[in-house]
């Protein structure tokens, strides 16, 4: 994912010095002045804050592993769309790598990256949904992302690992708030939400064709991406809490 380029929509999609739009991102679309308004867009919640934790001592535990037992390791608990369709011979069907492939990454490089976005994108996410509706909300996206994967590379026996099908999930319900909160009205805020979608999108896509893939050995995760952002931006009202 291509955190500093969506940082970047994201402040535009805000306009303007931010006053007008600013509740999403200090937690309670408070009045300007107040004590939600004034909280700063990267002071870190809680459940992004454990998030980050056990991704970051799942990572240096798996430093600590033999190299042989660390790929074993990764191979059985990353996302194997092979595995699951059943063109691979592998046993039975085991669904649990479609949490724990959330949890694995490439190396420092990739998680450094994979976590700046989630403290990016996760941390207004929670503000509004609170630390349980948040954290199921970033599981389903990254279920979405797997279950995108899978039916793109039914046949692959690459494994596909990394957070980011989920904080793609975050980043869609962030822009579903910040455009929903808007000065200008609902329909031009549903206008805004989908010029920014079909930008990313097809930023994901021309990734996708002409780009590496980080998560992936062989094929670009691109799919897991736009899996778990389609399911942020179509998911997030049912996670809003009850006014």
């Amino acid at each position: 994912m291509e955190a500093l380029a969506d940082v970047g929509l994201l402040l535009r999609l805000r306009g303007g010095d931010g006053r007008k739009s600013r509740g999403p991102w200090g937690g309670g679309g408070g009045e300007p002045g107040g004590a939600e308004s004034r909280q700063p867009m990267f002071n870190i919640t809680t459940a992004v804050m454990w998030l980050m934790i056990a991704n970051l001592a799942v990572h240096l535990a798996r430093m600590l592993l033999p190299e042989q037992a660390d790929d074993a390791l990764v191979y059985d608990l990353a996302l194997v769309a092979a595995r699951l369709t059943g063109a691979m011979p592998w046993g039975a069907v085991d669904p649990l790598p479609v949490v724990t492939y959330q949890f694995l990454h490439a190396g420092l490089d990739h998680l450094g990256i994979n976590m700046l976005a989630l403290l990016a994108f996760g941390t207004p996410v929670e503000r509004r949904l609170g630390a349980v509706r948040f954290l199921l909300f970033y599981l389903a996206c990254g279920l979405a992302g797997a279950l995108a994967h899978v039916v793109a590379f039914a046949g692959s026996p690459a494994p596909l690992i990394g957070a980011s099908g989920a904080i793609a999930g975050c980043f869609g319900g962030a822009i579903r708030i910040i455009a929903g909160t808007g000065p200008e009205g609902r329909l031009a805020g549903l206008r805004q939400i989908g010029i920014l979608a079909v930008v990313w999108l097809g930023s994901q896509a021309v990734f996708g064709v002409f780009g590496g893939g980080i998560g992936s050995a062989e094929i670009v995760a691109w799919w897991a991406h736009v899996g778990g952002f389609l399911a942020g931006l179509a998911l997030i009202g049912l996670f809003k809490p009850r006014a």
